[in-house]
């Protein structure tokens, strides 16, 4: 692997893991968690959550916003198992997902299980994800 190789694979682990900080902060702080996300996504972004796919950042972020923030107490990603195939300014990334989550109200705790395949381009201002599909494959 090359240099740049090594570089642009660690540069979309960083931004996945920007993505999840700011998913996880949504319960809390929704102001900032829209910050956060507005800044992981290229402006005319595609996503795919289970309930549809959304189109445009302006779209994914609004989603997020209005259907976690006022339900969760708190969210908590884990990412593993990074799979990432970069070509040029142009990635396909894969990554395995534990979620945790308390709603408002309640004491029990859910675990969603699952994977997001992700595909991303180089921009100006560095990697952003241009397509994010969740793919749940269990609850608890």
């Amino acid at each position: 692997m090359t240099e740049t190789a090594v570089a642009d694979t660690l540069a979309i682990q960083r931004l996945k893991a920007i993505y999840c900080e700011g998913a996880d902060l949504l319960p809390t702080d929704a102001e900032r968690a829209a910050e956060v996300l507005t800044s992981v996504f290229t402006a005319d972004a595609t996503a795919d959550y289970g309930a549809g796919l959304l189109e445009g950042r302006e779209a994914i972020v609004g989603f997020l916003v209005s259907q976690i923030s006022p339900v969760r107490a708190w969210l908590w990603h884990a990412i593993h198992s990074p799979l990432i195939d970069v070509d040029g300014d142009d990635a396909e990334a894969r990554w395995t997902i534990v979620a945790m989550m308390r709603d408002k109200g309640s004491e029990t705790i859910e675990r969603a299980y699952g994977r997001y395949a992700d595909r991303l381009i180089r921009t100006p201002d560095g990697w952003r994800i241009a397509a994010m599909r969740w793919i749940e494959e269990a609850r608890a």
